[in-house]
């Protein structure tokens, strides 16, 4: 993203904050897309997907004052959209097997958002290092310290 991305988000984001119907249009028009195909990618439901969708709009709309660097709208957006994924990943069931052991989706929540979102899309969506520091919007060795941090700190717990 250049400088005149950066420029417009945080325009955008202000036009959003102040209520601004257009910017709200706006927003969607150039987000839905790739947030549409990231959901559809983590939960191979076309309708699931677009549910989400619906949630991540209303979520990030209605919570746009908590985002404190306007720079970072769409990694923010990508975030809200990896959790509400994980939402509702875990009606379908309660743990997961990574690298031979078992663990309870309670525990991945509990970790810090970037080593959870890295491990949901590695090891629940099997993306791949790069597809995953794509949909994160950070580089594949990101993605490769938020994996093996999580990873690391998922045994600690269940050592305890």
């Amino acid at each position: 993203m250049n400088n005149n991305d950066n420029e417009y988000m945080v325009e955008l984001t202000d036009r959003i904050r102040s209520r601004d119907s257009n910017a709200v249009a706006e927003f969607f028009a150039i987000t839905y897309q790739k947030q549409f195909e990231i959901a559809y990618k983590q939960l191979g439901d076309y309708q699931l997907a677009k549910e989400v969708l619906q949630e991540i709009y209303i979520y990030a709309i209605r919570n746009m004052d908590s985002l404190t660097d306007p720079k970072l709208l769409s990694q923010w957006l990508n975030q809200i959209n990896c959790r509400l994924c994980f939402k509702y990943r875990l009606q379908d069931r309660d743990y997961m097997t990574i690298e031979g052991s078992q663990f309870r989706f309670g525990q991945i929540a509990e970790l810090p958002l970037s080593e959870a979102q890295a491990i949901m899309l590695r090891y629940c969506s099997n993306f791949h290092i790069g597809e995953t520091a794509k949909i994160m919007e950070c580089s594949k060795a990101d993605v490769k310290r938020y994996t093996a941090n999580g990873l690391n700190r998922l045994k600690k717990i269940m050592q305890q």
